[in-house]
């Protein structure tokens, strides 16, 4: 174990020399003013700003023209192109007159029903031909109740892949214009980031060096048959210590994680289940419990209420109240958001969630969350206490506004 200790050390000394050589370069203006995952406040736009032809970045359309290379996409005509944002909730349109490229663009948020299906409806209704593109970090496949029957239409592309390669190529296009080139590397750096790709080349053959050194591949692949057992124990840890909290205020639901489907996960299995967690209710609404959940889901963890009710009238009336505290909804959830830390267990390669593996900073993290979790609680319960007057009652434990 000492000679995987020592390669460890060699490895954790790469790391901060590089990292000491990026500390001079670490100011970077999307995170700055903004969260660096927000899909609408900062990739939607700042993409639609490199797409548009017409964009302040006075490319024409150079930019357009390698985004289709870079995708696999049909050349749209440049005389009829056009590019929006936010167009009958479209994330991104790209169309010229025969053709319509539609663009979903997910980092954290969830999929609403048959979203992907409405704006495949959509295109067509236009008489032009859809093609759907589903961004995500690392090429996600969409939910089912979000595709419906066009599957076969959507095709994935993501930042670590597609749009990564693309901001490169782009970069090389600008090199004539200083404050464009710098912000597309600052916006690669931000992509790289995200998705965990944010070792410099340098780095990656500091540690290949390492490697060849002696028996430290050995030591390595010691270290890699473990992964999944430490990723096991990681998860496991993780929902004990919050459930423990949990406990202090709500009584938890009998309905929730389990060693069984934390295992069929990580080691492989059948009738593999993403969506347990723990979940407890706050309170009452028509005699139907308010059910606050937090789920691991196929995606990076969230939380927020479940309707518990199939009345259509109280369902829009919880989400009224909810839209407010910045969460989606969908035909499950009233209201749900991520967590702030970007907790992600299927991926697996968050910062947040590799340090949940060490029990100190898994105490922080976890507390966190907790708190993030009672400040939602307690804007909600207010919420529904205003709207639904005596017919929302609050549980025993009245949660804290922290």
């Amino acid at each position: 174990m000492n000679f995987i200790q020592h390669l460890l050390d060699k490895t954790s000394l790469i790391k901060l020399r590089q990292a000491i050589l990026r500390e001079d370069d670490n100011f970077n203006i999307f995170r700055i003013l903004r969260e660096g995952h927000e899909e609408v406040s900062v990739h939607s736009r700042f993409l639609f700003e490199l797409l548009n032809p017409k964009g302040s970045h006075g490319m024409g359309d150079v930019f357009l023209q390698h985004f289709f290379r870079i995708c696999e996409l049909p050349t749209l005509s440049a005389d009829t192109v056009c590019v929006f944002r936010e167009r009958a909730n479209i994330d991104l349109l790209i169309q010229d007159n025969t053709k319509a490229i539609v663009i979903e663009n997910k980092i954290y948020a969830g999929d609403q029903p048959e979203q992907l299906k409405r704006y495949f409806e959509h295109t067509k209704n236009s008489f032009r031909q859809p093609i759907l593109l589903y961004l995500t970090l690392y090429g996600t496949d969409p939910t089912p109740h979000s595709i419906s029957d066009v599957a076969d239409e959507v095709k994935l592309i993501s930042y670590q892949n597609q749009i990564s390669r693309w901001i490169a190529t782009c970069i090389n296009e600008a090199a004539r214009k200083p404050i464009l080139r710098e912000t597309l590397i600052q916006y690669n750096t931000l992509i790289n980031q995200l998705t965990g790709n944010s070792m410099s080349e340098s780095e990656k053959q500091s540690v290949l060096a390492l490697l060849a050194q002696g028996d430290n591949a050995e030591q390595a692949a010691i270290i890699a048959r473990n992964w999944n057992h430490m990723r096991w124990h990681t998860e496991w840890d993780f929902w004990t210590e919050l459930a423990t909290l949990v406990e202090t205020k709500f009584k938890l639901s009998e309905d929730r994680f389990s060693a069984d489907a934390i295992s069929k996960l990580v080691h492989g299995g059948h009738n593999k289940d993403y969506y347990y967690g723990i979940e407890f209710s706050v309170g009452r609404l028509f005699g139907n419990d308010v059910v606050f959940k937090v789920e691991r889901g196929e995606e990076p963890m969230y939380y927020g209420f479940l309707y518990g009710t199939a009345n259509e009238t109280v369902k829009t009336r919880m989400r009224r109240c909810l839209e407010p505290l910045d969460t989606a909804a969908t035909e499950w959830w009233a209201g749900y958001k991520n967590t702030k830390a970007g907790i992600d267990f299927n991926d697996f390669n968050t910062p947040a969630t590799l340090q949940l593996a060490n029990p100190m900073k898994r105490q922080q993290i976890v507390g966190e969350l907790w708190q993030e979790i009672q400040f939602l609680v307690g804007r909600a319960t207010g919420a529904f206490q205003q709207e639904f007057r005596a017919d929302f009652v609050l549980s025993n434990a009245e949660p804290s506004l922290v």
